[in-house]
């Protein structure tokens, strides 16, 4: 019946390391025993993905607007030459 109990242990307690060393990392404890429902499982997959897909559109948005100052900064520049 422990079994899973070590590897249990040992990931969840390599999560925090991880997390410090890659602060974007997304990760999850899901358990795949008997006593786990599915449906709890299927949430936690869910939820993982959709704070993946926030960070991926919160990254997206921050590289546009980065973009856009560039564009920006390189039209001012360009305006100083000319004049």
């Amino acid at each position: 019946p422990f079994g899973c109990l070590p590897n249990h242990i040992c990931g969840k307690g390599m999560m925090k390391p991880i997390k410090e060393s890659i602060p974007g990392a997304n990760i999850v404890a899901i358990d795949y025993d008997p006593g786990a429902s599915v449906v709890n499982q299927e949430n936690r997959l869910k939820l993982m993905l959709a704070s993946a897909r926030h960070a991926a559109a919160d990254r997206h948005a921050a590289a546009d607007r980065h973009a856009a100052a560039d564009r920006q900064n390189n039209a001012s520049e360009k305006e100083k030459v000319s004049v």
